[in-house]
């Protein structure tokens, strides 16, 4: 038998240790939310977070999206005869001003209010669907044309991860599917990667759903009751073993056969949606009330990266300042703090695009914190 040496154990020690941590990560920052609570002032869900849905300029006819008992209400339409289809897809942007479509497009294309690894929760009621329909909560979906007056994602052109929901069928499923045009509309295009068929689910029954995304790693679990009833354990757990981890619009359906008449049409609803993740898109202090005791700029981590990193920077008195990344020739490409920050630690995840929403190519690039009285900068690597 072979000796153990105290070295190897300290190893099998910080192995268990790191690999414990890694399985319970838990999404400490809300991204965005909708709880649809303003139906006498926004029946249109454009307010808070605006959403996208389509009509007959998308080829998609008879289809109604409302806000409806403060939750979101989505009729079932008609898509060129191909499929019935009821839709609304976000990537968490604040409004869709509809008086100001340049200012709407300007929140879009800054594509900022989401990340690819997130937790999605929801209350959902599949109010009225057949054994041939599919209900999905998508996500990981490109932004298909910045240059687009609106710019979505394409339902019918961008790859997605998908939950695959059919209470008539009691089927759970997580599964993805490629840019194929037109996959979202044929499930038996989805490649599965967990599902099961054993549970005991009902139509027009309210389900809160988890839908876990980080990295490889995908989670789901279904409960009735409160959102507080979260039952410990996931209904389905499984790996990727190549992950495509960009994307971030996600988008509610339920698609099934092309209804002949209004009574064919499905219906679902859905409520509370909360989209949170593991990295701050914004600034975010420390929990420790430690006042620094110098103005400081961390060095980024990872350095070199692709396309993520986080900054960290010290404040030793309530000031004004702001962060900003340049390129190697001096130009500005986006500014992610602009504003009077309290003294602390502060940190800060930034994600590899410029101020228009645009990935950023590989090169060196300079981030640089400046208050009134003192500027540091430091250089760091994007690598693809």
């Amino acid at each position: 038998m072979k000796h153990v040496t105290k070295w190897s154990l300290i190893t099998l020690v910080l192995c268990l240790f790191f690999a414990a941590g890694l399985s319970a990560q838990t999404a400490d920052y809300l991204y965005w939310e909708d709880n649809f609570n303003d139906t006498a002032t926004d029946p249109a869900l454009f307010e808070n977070v605006g959403w996208f849905y389509y009509g007959p300029n998308d080829g998609l006819v008879g289809q109604e999206v409302r806000q409806e008992n403060d939750e979101a209400y989505i009729l079932q339409g008609n898509f060129g005869g191909l499929v019935g289809a009821g839709l609304i897809q976000t990537n968490g942007f604040a409004k869709m001003d509809t008086a100001d479509e340049a200012a709407t497009k300007a929140l879009l294309v800054a594509n900022n209010y989401s990340h690819p690894n997130q937790v999605i929760q929801c209350r959902v009621n599949l109010t009225k669907m057949d054994a041939s329909s599919w209900f999905i909560i998508a996500t990981r979906m490109e932004q298909t044309d910045s240059t687009e007056s609106l710019p979505d994602s394409d339902p019918t052109e961008e790859a997605a991860y998908v939950l695959h929901l059919n209470p008539v069928t009691d089927l759970i499923q997580i599964a993805k599917y490629d840019s194929t045009e037109y996959n979202l509309l044929n499930p038996a295009t989805f490649q599965d990667l967990a599902s099961r068929n054993d549970l005991d689910l009902e139509l027009d029954v309210y389900y809160w759903v988890k839908f876990y995304l980080n990295e490889g790693d995908l989670k789901a679990k279904i409960w009735e009751g409160d959102a507080t009833d979260e039952p410990d354990d996931w209904l389905l757990e499984v790996t990727d073993a190549e992950p495509r981890v960009t994307g971030k619009y996600t988008m509610f359906a339920l698609m099934g056969l092309p209804p002949a008449s209004e009574d064919e049409k499905d219906i679902f609803r859905v409520d509370d949606i909360t989209v949170s993740g593991f990295v701050p898109l914004t600034a975010v202090k420390a929990e420790e009330d430690v006042i620094p005791e110098e103005f400081a700029l961390g060095n980024n981590y990872p350095n070199p990266f692709n396309p993520e990193t986080t900054i960290n920077f010290s404040l030793v008195k309530a000031e004004n300042v702001t962060l900003r990344i340049y390129n190697a020739t001096g130009q500005l490409v986006r500014t992610l703090v602009n504003e009077h920050m309290e003294a602390g630690e502060w940190k800060i995840n930034f994600n590899g695009l410029d101020g228009y929403g645009r990935s950023l190519s590989t090169g060196v690039y300079f981030y640089q914190l400046q208050s009134a009285t003192q500027q540091i900068t430091k250089k760091m690597v994007l690598l693809k």
